[in-house]
């Protein structure tokens, strides 16, 4: 059996959710859905869309883009 298993990406998804949540939720204003991820292990390329970030008191959207 092959190490990189076919996962579902409902399961790809909901895996990288609880990493994320549980290292960085502090920081998220709000819980991540799964509807905001885009996950692609096969090639170690992952994507969270429209997060808004709690720093020290007061929210404020931030958009994060990736440099090709």
């Amino acid at each position: 059996m092959p190490w990189y298993v076919p996962w579902s990406d409902v399961i790809k998804k909901k895996i990288c959710r609880f990493l994320l949540q549980r290292y960085l939720g502090r920081f998220l204003e709000e819980k991540l859905s799964l509807d905001q991820l885009n996950v692609d292990f096969y090639n170690g390329t992952g994507t969270v869309h429209n997060v808004t970030l709690y720093c020290q008191g007061s929210t404020f959207p931030v958009t994060l883009h990736t440099l090709d």
